[in-house]
């Protein structure tokens, strides 16, 4: 049997599973309770551990994602 890992929080599941060569699909980025500010953010820690990583949200302030390749608005269903 395989054992179970468990993560308090997200931020401690991307320093387990995120490498530097990652790519990663943020969906629902700016919903997560946490201010874009912030530094225990889990997009900012995203940013900081992966190659590249894009968001998507349903709602996003272009002045503060201004790059349109990288931060989409969208649905995920």
């Amino acid at each position: 049997m395989t054992a179970t890992r468990v993560y308090k929080n997200k931020n401690a599941l991307i320093r387990a599973v995120v490498e530097p060569s990652s790519v990663v699909l943020d969906v629902g980025f700016l919903g997560q309770g946490i201010q874009s500010g912030d530094s225990r953010w889990p997009h900012a820690l995203l940013k900081k551990t992966a190659a590249d990583v894009y968001g998507v949200d349903l709602s996003i302030d272009r002045s503060s994602f201004p790059d349109v390749t990288h931060y989409q608005e969208a649905s995920a269903e």
